[in-house]
């Protein structure tokens, strides 16, 4: 239902708007529709990093397709938050680990996420105790201490 609609049932007296104002209560309603179902699908307690980017790309195509003034405005937004998150390193490891989104990255994000990765990895192997890899527990995994670190590895 619509911001008429949802009037005439919640409020007692009429309200008097003039057309062009249902117009555009209609047009802000649709524009915030895909973030309002964005929202309710970021709230799981078991999001990964891949399922956050899908929710958020499908919010940020949905709301483009909205004729309106506040949809421009959160798709600029949603834009300038993504580059921002993109140059984060971290996030962009977690992009890289998901096959799905990695194609999304630039060369220059794919290789500071292996180099992210990479450092994650030296710094399990000083935790473990064992800088040459040879723990029982990550024995399987490939070696990416340094110099052998490269993205064939990954």
């Amino acid at each position: 239902a619509g911001p008429k609609e949802f009037c005439d049932d919640m409020v007692t007296d009429t309200v008097k708007l003039m057309s062009k104002d249902w117009k555009n209560a209609e047009n802000i309603v649709q524009g915030l529709a895909p973030a309002e179902e964005a929202t309710i699908r970021l709230q799981s307690e078991q999001l990964v990093m891949g399922d956050f980017l899908g929710v958020w790309l499908k919010c940020r195509m949905e709301t483009a397709k909205v004729d309106s003034t506040v949809a421009s405005a959160l798709v600029s937004s949603i834009n300038k938050r993504q580059k921002a998150l993109l140059e984060n390193d971290i996030v962009c490891a977690a992009i890289y680990l998901d096959h799905r989104y990695r194609v999304l990255l630039a060369e220059s994000e794919k290789d500071r996420a292996i180099q992210r990765l990479c450092s994650v990895w030296r710094t399990l192997q000083r935790v473990l105790g064992n800088p040459e890899g040879e723990s029982s527990h990550v024995r399987d995994m490939p070696d990416l201490s340094e110099p052998h670190c490269d993205q064939d590895d990954l």
